[in-house]
């Protein structure tokens, strides 16, 4: 063992706490120095993914609980497109209220655009995660999956994932 003055041990915690009093805005410790521009637009693009991120599990979650409900309930009474058409409404309430909450949690001083990018964000995860499951537990593909829909349920469907990508950015915001 050699010893030394100098220290890797050291000096690597040295370069941690630097490294985190950067990013946590305190350059010097004096607090004199802001935070670089590049932390706050990092800080502000990780509230928007965290933001999208909520908003797609809440839409979901809601569509997974409400999904056995319409197979198993309504499916054998009225057919897959009534069903799917019945489940709707309840979806868009669900839409409406996660997307006020998570604009009036998150995204309360960002720009429509931001709102926007949160959207299709979240809108990226729901189609990936839905075609996904697809392939997953049906076992089919994705133009299997797309080519099984009902004409108008199916379009139905593809409006409320428009809506669901819109609406962070159209929610009428309480000031």
């Amino acid at each position: 063992m050699e010893s030394s003055i100098f220290s890797w041990e050291a000096a690597t915690l040295w370069l941690r706490l630097h490294f985190l009093e950067t990013l946590s805005g305190r350059a010097s410790r004096d607090g004199s120095q802001p935070p670089p521009s590049a932390w706050r637009q990092t800080t502000v693009l990780m509230r928007l993914l965290k933001a999208a991120l909520i908003y797609f599990a809440i839409v979901f979650g809601a569509g997974f609980v409400l999904g056995p409900i319409r197979i198993l309930l309504l499916v054998p009474r009225f057919g897959v497109r009534t069903a799917e058409l019945i489940e709707m409404p309840f979806m868009l309430l669900v839409m409406i209220v996660a997307s006020r909450w998570i604009v009036r949690r998150f995204a309360q001083d960002s720009s429509v655009l931001s709102r926007l990018i949160l959207g299709f964000v979240a809108l990226i995860l729901m189609i990936s995660t839905e075609l996904w499951m697809a392939r997953i537990l049906q076992g089919v593909s994705i133009s299997q999956y797309i080519a099984a829909r009902d004409p108008v349920s199916g379009t139905a469907y593809y409006g409320m994932l428009i809506l669901f990508a819109l609406l962070p950015a159209f929610v009428q915001m309480d000031r």
